[in-house]
Parts: structure tokens; sequence; C-alpha cells
């Protein structure tokens, strides 16, 4: 049971990696999975004819663990190398103009995205950019959480295995020291939800305004 949760857990992180990396997060959890496997069995087979001669020995069970660990390893450093995108999802000359207009605020104001559970888009991603700036991905059911600096702030969306920008986006204006809460399912971002909090209302969990 811990080992398929380790394979579920290090499938989901190298899918991340991969989709930060703008590569295909379904080849990461596919190569994940076969070098886990196939180093697990390796390693089994290796125990049996060499050391114990017993599939059910600590001894090959340990060695096929091992090498378990091992194609892991390896297929978290594949997911990893190079270095992640600062940005996989063009600004459109309206939302670059809008930002020309900003400013920075006064002390850092907290984003986050809350998006949808449904069953059937469990293994749907979205690659999320503030600001033209990568800032992570966001599961199913998850949330993301991340700071701006700026005044006005627009965010976009993808899903990791598209290339696609979804819309809409969501512009907002930022309060120093204030929260600001988002909302999406499998489309995309819902601006109509969205709500931005002062510093005041952040600690009351009171709404400031709603934005479209």
């Amino acid at each position: 049971m811990l080992e398929i949760i380790a394979i579920y857990w290090l499938c989901q992180k190298n899918a991340e990696l991969a989709a930060a990396r703008n590569r295909n997060t379904f080849i990461a959890r596919a190569y994940t999975l076969l070098l886990w496997l196939g180093m697990e069995i390796f390693g089994t087979f290796i125990g049996y004819n060499i050391i114990s001669n017993n599939y059910q020995s600590f001894p090959t069970y340990a060695l096929a663990l091992v090498l378990a660990g091992l194609g892991g390893l390896i297929s978290w450093l594949i997911s990893k190398r190079g270095a992640p995108l600062a940005s996989l999802i063009s600004l459109t000359a309206e939302e670059t103009a809008y930002l020309q207009q900003s400013s920075l605020i006064a002390s850092p104001c907290q984003v986050s995205i809350d998006r949808e559970s449904k069953g059937a888009d469990a293994m749907i991603r979205h690659h999320v950019e503030l600001n033209g700036q990568s800032v992570g991905t966001i599961k199913n059911g998850g949330t993301l959480a991340f700071f701006t600096d700026n005044r006005l702030n627009v965010v976009t969306t993808k899903q990791t295995d598209s290339n696609k920008r979804q819309a809409p986006v969501v512009y907002f204006e930022a309060q120093p020291g204030g929260t600001v809460q988002l909302f999406m399912n499998r489309s995309g971002l819902i601006p109509e939800q969205t709500v931005v909090y002062t510093q005041e209302q952040a600690i009351k969990n009171q709404p400031q305004a709603m934005f479209q």
C-alpha cells in the first residue's frame, strides 16, 4: 500500500516538473512508472538468482525496493533536467498595456486559487501564471497560493497537456497586505467569483470587492 502511494506521489511530482519545462506530463508519468517497476523486477530477479533463490526472502525484497527507489530517483532527475520556463503563456497586447499602468504596493498581497473537485477531472492539471510568470500547477480539488508585489495583476491558465491558453483571464487590483481569492474549474478561472480583501478585511475575512 505504501509503495502504491509512493509511486502515485512520484508520478504526480514528476508530471509537475515536466509541465514546468513544457514537456509532456503523460510521458513523465509513464517513464516514472516503468523505471520504478522495471528496476524493482530487476532487483527481484537478481535477488532470486544470486542471493537467496527465494522470491519472498528479506534480501530479495530489500534489493527490489532499493533498486525501485533508484529507478524513482532516475525518473526524478530526468524530470527536473533543464531550468523551468519562466512563462508558457504569452500575454496579449491588452494585458501588457494593463500591467504597464501598475506600480508596487507597500507590502505583498497573498493570492490563492481553489480548484473545483470533480472525479472525472482527476488527471487534469492546470499551469498558472501571474503577470506572465509561472507560479505553479494546480490539481483537481487543489489549492495554489503565491504572493504579488504589483498593484495591477493578470492571472492566466492552461491545461498542462495543452499549449492553448484558457479563457477567461482574471484582472485584479491587489491591496497592500491583503489577500485575493480566486476560483476555477476544469474550463479555467471563474472571474465573477474573484474576491479581493484589504489587510483589515483579510483578518476579519470580509470581502472588499468583486472583479469581473
